[in-house]
């Protein structure tokens, strides 16, 4: 795995599991439609109402779910395609009664399939934001924890690894997943240029420790012992940083020329 894929890793698939996961509300939280419906029950209308009503409530919790957050806004106002295709994997799974963790698994592919194209047109500016975000988001949690954010597919799962990310964290990463697509859309940038994007990823590895390219190599395992998910965790936070330690306009332009390259 190349550093360009490692990075696309952490800020891609984990982190889209992290706004797959917002979305999902209980639906036990409305507690007076369901005893409204036990109410209805007890006269014997039960089965005539409960399932227009059940249809209802599932359509309002992802209604509820999707507005309330500026990203999804944003989304189905630039792609409602695609927010149209999460909003079903939503009430798919309300309807159904997944999860939070399995939702989150069914809409994380979608967020991390069409985020990359608005991170590579967005400016650098949102694109530093976004990955400043990221970078908080694993460095606050435990290495186990911030193993499953980087890599939740091999983690088998992130829920937990995500409810130790602080909520300011959770609200800042959205508001700059928001941000990019916003920015794209208003104000779309043309490729990164890969002549300078290459001379700025030889600037980070030269900073980089001489054994940390042995320790990338873990990332292409596919069983992790502790020691190993120590090291994945202690790279990509070593990757991420050392990107950030680029003025800021540079590392929004290699961040979006590491994504350019990785989804073409």
């Amino acid at each position: 795995m190349d550093l360009a894929a490692i990075v696309v890793s952490g800020i891609g698939a984990g982190l889209a599991a992290a706004l797959a996961l917002l979305v999902v509300r209980r639906p036990d939280q409305n507690k007076w439609l369901f005893s409204a419906i036990v109410f209805l029950g007890m006269f014997g209308f039960r089965g005539l109402v409960m399932p227009h009503v059940r249809a209802w409530q599932i359509d309002r919790e992802t209604q509820k779910a999707l507005q309330g957050l500026r990203f999804y806004r944003a989304l189905k106002e630039s792609d409602p395609e695609t927010y149209a295709r999460i909003q079903r994997k939503v009430r798919d799974g309300l309807a159904l009664g997944e999860s939070p963790d399995i939702v989150a698994s069914r809409v994380s592919p979608i967020v991390s399939e069409v985020l990359p194209k608005y991170l590579v047109r967005t400016s650098n500016g949102a694109a530093v934001r976004f990955l400043e975000a990221t970078n908080r988001a694993i460095s606050e949690v435990d290495e186990g924890s911030c193993f499953a954010l980087l890599l939740p597919k091999k983690a088998g799962g992130n829920q937990r690894a995500l409810q130790a990310v602080k909520t300011e964290t959770q609200a800042e990463l959205l508001d700059a997943m928001a941000e990019v697509i916003e920015t794209a859309i208003q104000s779309p940038q043309p490729p990164p240029d890969q002549v300078r994007g290459e001379k700025l990823m030889g600037q980070v590895l030269e900073r980089l420790p001489t054994e940390a390219a042995s320790d990338f190599q873990v990332w292409n395992q596919s069983e992790f012992s502790a020691a190993d998910q120590r090291t994945v965790c202690r790279t990509g936070r070593l990757l991420l940083s050392q990107i950030l330690l680029l003025p800021r306009d540079d590392g929004g332009m290699l961040t979006r020329h590491l994504i350019g390259a990785e989804s073409q």
